[in-house]
């Protein structure tokens, strides 16, 4: 083509032919060299040369990283000087978004953690200091709600979004900004020959909040799969995913879900369409944002053999009306902190009060990451305010017997939490587990404990005289309770215990 004749390295080019692919404003080219090899060539208005050249600046920053690209090759101006190039190397295989469909559950959960890992180290580079923002997208953010809000395209029953993100705006931007990749998603990454992810389509390049590079996995990938989101979001947290994180994220898809029916509006009815279905598809993941971690990572199920760094196979998370139930991580250790640093919640159960949140991440690593114990989280927030899990002690010897065990912070007493919380419990170990008996026990002087397996149908067993609390160096009356199979089954069939959790009042 004549606008390339300029171009040095073109000699080398055997061919040129158009890519029309994207939603980029760059004209892109396939160059085929004479030698047998690819490149990808991208060319715009020279009014543009002051932007792409910090571009290709930035795609040189990401190249020193290590992990499969377009690498940036070479830049100049071209066609007499009326426009500005840039030459980067080519990535062989198929999109991402096509192959995944067609892999198992396993590798697609793999091959996003290998896309987090990757996302994580773009995120690591060095900000200079000349790139720093200056203010923060929440005007912005509103002013794009304000524009959906007055659109004739809005959804109907959209105010629980709207009221979500102007509530929760100061969530978002907590962060120290990052260089970001811009659009990253299964549709801009490329399934490679070797099996491995490779990165391309950096022209979305901008520093900002990284929690922000987030919400198009709810856009465009969970469409595709469910189980590379999983992975993608697992491996950039290193398997301890912060509670701040879905808080924001949370805002970033209620509003990305609103302002992209109206941003979608000059490319006519069927691009509207499609982001209205993909709106509605958050609505339900987020049960119209009246809960901030979506249904299809609260409901995982990832492969066996994909479990990570949890030391057992405890990856599953339960759900009740108000609560999730799932595993701790390191990153709740301030939560926790925050409930088992007051003095009413450790001694009645036996042990002491968390000293420091270190002590209380100690204490999540050595106690609550044990197989069957769960952080009790509330939809609402998203924040664990409680633990509760199924032990083996010297109540329970047997292999098909376990005790119940929890505690909850203070702020929450008399909300029902606990039954809640334990009813869903009771149902994993009898139906799940297969359990044929659930013993659960309080010391004396427990008045709540007593009335939370009182509700829960715990049968009285014996009390107990001298018993060693040895965290506390002393010695209390303990008192015993048990369920069976049969007697839960038998509460099932009276609807004691219904599908539908109530909500009782301790």
């Amino acid at each position: 083509m004549d606008m390339f004749s300029d171009i040095a390295s073109g000699k080398d080019w055997a061919s040129i032919e158009p890519l029309n692919k994207g939603w980029s404003s760059d004209v892109k080219y396939v160059i085929r060299t004479v030698s047998g090899g690819q490149l990808l060539l991208r060319a715009a208005d020279i009014a543009q040369y002051e932007d792409k050249k910090k571009e290709f600046g930035i795609i040189e920053k990401y190249a020193k990283l290590g992990f499969p690209m377009s690498m940036p090759l070479e830049f100049g101006v071209c066609n007499d000087g009326r426009n500005v190039y840039m030459l980067l190397s080519w990535v062989d295989g198929c999109d991402l978004e096509e192959a995944l469909p067609k892999l198992s559950e396993a590798e697609q959960y793999r091959l996003g953690r290998e896309a987090g890992a990757i996302l994580r180290e773009i995120h690591s580079v060095p900000l200079e200091e000349c790139d720093i923002p200056r203010k923060t997208k929440k005007e912005k953010k509103l002013l794009q709600l304000a524009r959906y809000e007055a659109s004739a395209l809005r959804l109907p029953d959209d105010e629980t979004a709207i009221r979500y993100v102007r509530k929760n705006i100061d969530r978002i931007w907590q962060q120290p900004p990052v260089y970001q990749h811009g659009d990253f998603h299964p549709g801009n990454l490329i399934f490679m020959n070797d099996g491995s992810v490779g990165v391309i389509d950096f022209n979305r390049w901008e520093v900002g909040d990284p929690y922000e590079e987030f919400y198009k996995l709810e856009s465009f990938g969970t469409e595709v799969s469910i189980p590379y989101c999983l992975g993608q979001i697992d491996a950039y947290f290193d398997d301890a995913v912060p509670s701040d994180f879905w808080a924001a994220n949370a805002v970033y898809v209620a509003h990305a879900s609103l302002y992209s029916i109206k941003w979608a509006e000059p490319f006519g009815q069927a691009e509207i369409n499609g982001m209205v279905k993909r709106a509605e598809r958050a609505f339900a993941d987020f049960d119209s944002f009246r809960q901030i971690i979506p249904k299809w990572y609260a409901e995982r199920r990832i492969p066996a053999a994909e479990v990570h760094r949890t030391g057992s196979d405890n990856t599953m998370t339960l759900e009740t009306e108000r609560l999730f139930l799932r595993p701790w991580t390191e990153a709740d250790a301030e939560e926790c902190f925050r409930y088992a640093s007051d003095p009413r919640v450790g001694p009645a159960a036996g042990w002491p009060v968390h000293t420091s949140v270190e002590n209380s991440r100690e204490v999540i690593r050595g106690v609550l990451s044990a197989p069957e114990t769960y952080a009790i989280v509330l939809k609402e927030t998203g924040l664990p305010v409680g633990s509760i899990g199924l032990h083996r002690n010297d109540l329970a010897e047997k292999d098909d017997e376990m005790e119940l065990g929890y505690w909850i912070g203070v702020p929450y007493w008399g909300r029902g939490l606990v039954p809640e919380a334990a009813r869903e419990m009771l149902r994993h170990a009898f139906e799940d587990l297969h359990l044929a008996r659930v013993w659960c026990g309080y010391y004396d002087g427990n008045e709540k404990s007593k009335r939370v397996q009182e509700k829960l149908g715990f049968r009285y067993q014996w009390k107990s005289e001298n018993v060693p609390v040895s965290q506390l160096g002393e010695t209390r009356t303990g008192h015993v309770n048990l369920m069976t199979r049969e007697e839960w089954e038998a509460m099932r069939s009276r609807e004691d215990l219904p599908d539908t959790l109530r909500s009782e009042r301790m």
